[in-house]
């Protein structure tokens, strides 16, 4: 939507949360799959929000991950799924202030090495090939880059950057 020009009167952190609440509001529900670190697939209802991340803020500095910094030994997935429309926009403030991760015990965070996820098959099962109807993309650095199926896996000391001597949350 921002690419669209949604919003574009809109500066600042305040786009981020007009694009949020446009996105909530306009959701469709779908069902997938998803395998973290290689355990065994689970099925869920895509309303809500998954975040795979190495830092705490993003969005304009929603604290998405809170605590977490670049230089853990895994990436951090945050699941908040089979939330309703209102349980979204209920979460946009602790989301902001990173308070949310516990909420309504939908709301969880934990480290991730390897991540799956797809469409189930045209009679519900996991299915390694089935591709979403209407499509399910996946953003990268909000980005809409990926589709289902896709998969992620973390490995450590791949990227160097320059910068303060100490970050935070380290």
């Amino acid at each position: 939507m921002k690419i669209e020009g949604k919003f574009k009167w809109i500066r600042g952190h305040l786009k981020y949360t007009a694009l949020g609440i446009r996105a909530i509001l306009g959701w469709k529900s779908q069902k997938a799959w998803m395998k973290i670190n290689g355990a065994d697939a689970n099925i869920v209802d895509m309303q809500g929000l998954f975040v795979i991340s190495q830092c705490e803020t993003f969005g304009g500095g929603f604290r998405v991950a809170p605590g977490i910094h670049p230089k853990r030994d895994s990436a951090t997935l945050l699941i908040a799924l089979g939330l309703s429309k209102l349980q979204m926009l209920m979460v946009m403030g602790p989301l902001e202030k990173g308070t949310h991760v516990g909420m309504w015990d939908k709301i969880t965070m934990e480290d991730c090495q390897t991540f799956e996820i797809g469409a189930l098959d045209s009679n519900g099962n996991v299915s390694a090939d089935a591709t979403h109807n209407p499509t399910l993309f996946v953003t990268v650095d909000g980005e809409s880059c990926l589709t289902t199926p896709c998969s992620f896996e973390f490995h450590a000391n791949q990227l160097i950057v320059r910068g303060a001597n100490k970050i935070p949350n380290e």
